[in-house]
């Protein structure tokens, strides 16, 4: 298949909610670094697995009157935590810097601080050179995700959009959506954004963070599932595409073509989710 379906909406919408539910396809949500240490607070003990760091958005936990829209969304939209804890990143501007200079004369520091097992440089977070900016004026940066999503449905993608649910944080960052679809294009998620306050110098990003919302374009059931060699195997279908970020879109067909029917393990008992 060298196109992504669009999911029929007859089939989708017009049945009752339960039978939507029960019969919406699986997406795993998996760790592709499965030793990746997570900054922690001192009294915990350290593990080696994640945090199951998505959620359903408290709004629609209950929908108003019995709103079939609602509920609609409800599988379908799905928070992301920032999934470390007391990460602090400042900007500043390099007066010194040359007027060509490559980052629009920015520098920037990215550090565990505060009440957390390590201390030390951050490491996941890039600049992005200035011709990629899409305003010359505002930084934009990306944070690499040790996070990935499979599912087995040709009809499911997802969107990742900001979230309005930071109100409070004082962040000076926007977020950058995105688009993915993720039967065939097993790419590991980034969460990029503007740099949009200039005038403030420092973003705290915590646990409690929400990224970016996911947006699927069905319903479907998002669980944690352990990496295993077959989401490996996957993966290093189109690891390397990332070296060249200008129409890399023009190889989905070859990955879809050279995707296995099918991905994730049979259903077995996975990691709790948050609204179990």
């Amino acid at each position: 298949m060298s196109k992504c379906p669009i999911p029929r909406i007859t089939d989708v919408w017009s049945k009752p909610m339960k039978e939507i539910s029960r019969n919406a396809p699986r997406v795993a949500y998996t760790i592709p670094v499965p030793n990746q240490q997570w900054g922690q607070l001192e009294n915990q003990e350290s593990n080696s697995l994640p945090p199951v760091n998505y959620e359903l958005p408290k709004k629609f936990v209950k929908a108003p009157n019995g709103c079939v829209s609602t509920q609609f969304m409800r599988n379908r939209l799905y928070e992301v935590n920032f999934p470390y804890s007391y990460v602090k990143i400042k900007m500043s501007k390099n007066v010194l810097a040359d007027e060509v200079d490559r980052y629009g004369g920015y520098n920037f520091t990215a550090n565990y601080y505060g009440n957390v097992k390590h201390h030390g440089p951050f490491t996941e977070l890039i600049l992005e050179e200035k011709e990629g900016w899409a305003n010359p004026k505002i930084p934009t940066m990306q944070i690499s995700m040790p996070v990935m999503l499979f599912c087995d449905d040709p009809e499911v993608w997802m969107d990742v959009l900001p979230s309005d649910r930071n109100v409070g944080k004082n962040l000076p960052i926007t977020t950058i959506p995105g688009f993915m679809p993720i039967h065939s294009w097993s790419r590991g998620l980034s969460w990029a954004f503007e740099w949009q306050d200039l005038n403030q110098e420092e973003c705290l990003l915590n646990h409690d963070t929400i990224m970016f919302n996911l947006l699927f374009s069905k319903p479907v059931k998002l669980e944690y599932v352990p990496w295993n060699e077959t989401f490996s195997q996957q993966w290093n279908l189109i690891s390397q595409s990332s070296v060249n970020r200008r129409e890399t879109n023009m190889l989905y067909p070859e990955a879809a073509s050279r995707r296995p029917r099918r991905l994730l393990p049979r259903k077995q008992k996975l990691w709790k989710d948050k609204r179990s």
